[in-house]
């Protein structure tokens, strides 16, 4: 009789870190707010890898020490892990998720570091020629994202919306 079919592996990636993944894999990002999920994706080989960035930059010390606090720092390092595993930059797709805004009625810069994180992550893989094919951003919802390394799909949920899949 053969084996039933294993359940993916399913790894929660926390604020400031990232998890490139090259077995079928579930990335999970729970409550996801201001910050943005940059999920990269290698259609061919069925890798993918997430990021789950605080801020859109700091200083170089800053990105030096914590790299995957910061949009553009932790989607370069995560280009150093696909590049371990053999994966360029031209096999990659993005998909990004996030950067709502949390607290209505706040007008301080702190209220927009939401929409700064999404531009960060869009002017970063522009800047890498790596194409966004989709992207759930903004708002005032928080969100969970759980994206399937093995097809790149991802599911998006929150309280207040229906689940959708990009």
């Amino acid at each position: 009789m053969p084996a039933p079919p294993s359940e993916p592996l399913e790894l929660s990636v926390p604020m400031g870190q990232l998890v490139v993944c090259p077995v079928p894999a579930l990335l999970v990002v729970h409550g996801l707010g201001s910050c943005v999920a940059v999920f990269l994706h290698d259609r061919r080989r069925r890798i993918g890898g997430m990021a789950h960035a605080l801020l859109p930059g700091g200083s170089r010390a800053e990105r030096e020490r914590t790299p995957g606090k910061f949009v553009a720092s932790a989607i370069d390092l995560m280009l150093r892990k696909f590049e371990d595993l053999g994966v360029g930059v031209p096999a990659l797709v993005a998909k990004i998720c996030g950067g709502a805004s949390m607290f209505l009625g706040v007008t301080c810069e702190r209220q927009k570091i939401g929409d700064r994180n999404v531009r960060a992550a869009l002017r970063a893989l522009e800047e890498l020629r790596i194409p966004v094919v989709a992207q759930d951003v903004g708002g005032t919802v928080g969100r969970t994202v759980r994206a399937r390394t093995e097809d790149g799909v991802l599911e998006v949920s929150s309280l207040r919306q229906e689940p959708r899949t990009i």
